[in-house]
């Protein structure tokens, strides 16, 4: 019996197990079409999808096996200047000594300054990292404004704590990358105007239900 087969017998009637189900129905799947037996794969791939239908690699090996082109559109993002969580816009969060709560350095090439900063209903982090010397140092900012627990607006598209993963990407569509993580899953949304550097929203989920989001930026 492969792990795959017996992530399935173990998670079948078990709905904490779901995620783990869906996964092992891929990658069943995908090894039944390797050994050309494509009506053992199909019927993986569409057990997968009938516990989550917006599963893209059950998806798009699917399509393969019915000779379906599958084309590949991101989201083009969010717009960063209407996401904003406490009514608090990025510009204005200044962080300073005061903040600091961390400090990591090893010699003179690598160090990294942790800093936090605590609003009615939300949190910010920031991490601010120096790796290399003279012409060779990079400079990298992260900050994060997270949604505390208690926090009751809504995201610039609507969405509130406690929606459900599907009314989330009913919303704000397809996103630039997914992460499942036991029966939790991540969505990213990159900002429109950083597209392929960093900065956008990402969207935290437990049981399917959203349980709090923050938005980012990254810069050098």
């Amino acid at each position: 019996m492969s792990a795959a087969q017996r992530a399935i017998r173990l998670s079948t009637g078990s709905p904490d197990w779901k995620n783990t189900l869906v996964d092992a129905n891929v990658l069943l799947g995908i090894i039944c079409a390797l050994k050309s037996d494509s009506t053992s794969a199909e019927r993986h791939f569409d057990e997968a999808l009938q516990l989550d239908n917006q599963h893209f690699l059950a998806q798009a090996n699917r399509n393969v096996l019915r000779e379906i082109k599958t084309e590949v559109t991101l989201a083009r993002g969010t717009d960063m200047s209407k996401e904003v969580i406490d009514n608090i816009a990025f510009n204005t969060i200044n962080l300073n000594a005061d903040n600091k709560k961390a400090e990591i350095a090893t010699l003179e090439d690598y160090k990294i300054t942790l800093l936090t900063k605590s609003f009615d209903h939300s949190k910010v982090l920031a991490n601010a990292s120096v790796t290399g010397t003279g012409s060779n140092k990079i400079r990298k900012n992260t900050f994060l404004h997270f949604t505390a627990p208690g926090y009751d607006l809504p995201s610039a598209k609507g969405s509130k704590v406690g929606d459900s993963l599907q009314s989330v990407l009913d919303k704000y569509g397809a996103p630039q990358a997914r992460m499942s993580l036991g029966n939790g899953a991540f969505l990213r949304y990159k900002n429109d105007d950083q597209l392929g550097s960093g900065g956008g929203v990402i969207f935290e989920f437990a049981d399917q239900k959203l349980l709090r989001w923050c938005v980012y930026r990254q810069t050098k």
